[in-house]
């Protein structure tokens, strides 16, 4: 496989977990339990411990409403679920604060401007 094809290929295959949580994930496996036609029925579920800082970026983006409200361990993919939540609100923030920064700079520049050509009129 040559190098371009190794590099598309690694950004095309889906991969089910995660790799920032990845080294968080502990594999809580339950005994198998037998239903009535004999096959398993629950399979292990891998959680992930909530840190202290997560805890505070889950109720700043308004999913709990107190960091005492927030699971200690979650289920690797509602916390990524979260964090994608997490993202998005962040982003939109940051989208909305630009444009106040770019309206308020264009209000700044049209003062600025104005200024300007009335110390002209009374110049001459």
């Amino acid at each position: 496989m040559s190098a371009p094809t190794k590099l598309i290929s690694c950004f095309t295959k889906p991969n089910p977990f995660s790799k920032r949580f990845s080294s968080q994930v502990q594999n809580t496996e339950k005994p198998a339990q037998q239903s009535l036609g004999g096959t398993t029925s629950e399979t292990p579920k891998d959680y992930v411990q909530v840190s202290a800082a997560r805890k505070r970026m889950f109720v700043m983006a308004g999913l709990f409403k107190s960091a005492a409200d927030c699971p200690d361990k979650m289920t690797l993919s509602s916390m990524s679920k979260n964090m994608d939540r997490f993202r998005v609100r962040a982003s939109l923030v940051i989208m909305g604060l630009s444009a106040l920064g770019a309206l308020s700079s264009i209000m700044l520049a049209k003062g600025v401007v104005d200024d300007f050509e009335e110390k002209k009129r009374k110049a001459a």
